[in-house]
């Protein structure tokens, strides 16, 4: 626990938001439970806003990894692309 914010809040990755500077790829299944799309998109819009470079690709029907071969095969590739990109 930070102070006196709930662990759950501390973990999350748009708490921090005010320290990224990195791209982002954000990835999301549809109908994800661990992480709800809300949270997702909370975080693209917070990223977003800072000016950091971030990119959200939403899946259908997918729950927190896609199961379709499809969109499998389109995860892969952006992420592929994504390293291409800004990593290699």
């Amino acid at each position: 626990m930070k102070g006196n914010t709930p662990l759950s809040v501390g973990r999350s990755p748009v708490y921090y938001v005010q320290n990224a500077t990195t791209r982002t790829l954000i990835l999301h299944g549809e109908e994800a439970i661990r992480v709800p799309l809300d949270q997702a998109q909370e975080f693209y819009d917070a990223l977003w806003k800072r000016g950091v470079p971030v990119e959200r690709v939403v899946y259908p029907r997918a729950g927190h990894f896609p199961g379709e071969p499809g969109q499998v095969l389109d995860l892969f590739n952006r992420e592929i692309t994504w390293c291409g990109r800004y990593v290699w």
